[in-house]
């Protein structure tokens, strides 16, 4: 068994406030895939209940929710939408692709806010 060291940083704890299933279950499974602990909550009595019970080290949520972030936590709080951008007009490029997730932008601001 391998002894930890005590000088290890703890892994960083993200509270995803996502009420859209499918992209909460994205983005925690990229913030997982770079090493941090995430937990979900949907709505306001999962944000409440998830809070009470457990620290974060920041909370991400969308652009919709964040005042309703600041009134009940003062963990850094990240927008996920600030780092949804939209491809120059392309014209080899479907209509669906037209946006895209800077992944790197956003693991670098959430690493930012926990260090």
């Amino acid at each position: 068994m391998e002894a930890k060291s005590p000088h290890a940083r703890p892994v960083p704890r993200i509270l995803l406030y996502i009420p859209y299933t499918k992209f909460a279950s994205k983005l925690a499974e990229t913030l997982a895939e770079h090493a941090f602990a995430v937990a979900t909550s949907a709505d306001r009595s999962q944000l409440a209940a998830a809070l009470r019970s457990d620290r974060y080290d920041a909370i991400v949520t969308g652009t919709a929710h964040v005042a309703e972030v600041r009134a009940i936590s003062i963990n850094p709080i990240i927008n996920y939408e600030v780092f949804v951008h939209k491809h120059p007009m392309d014209p080899e490029m479907p209509d669906g692709n037209r946006s895209y997730f800077d992944v790197d932008d956003f693991v670098s601001r959430i690493r930012f806010h926990v260090r």
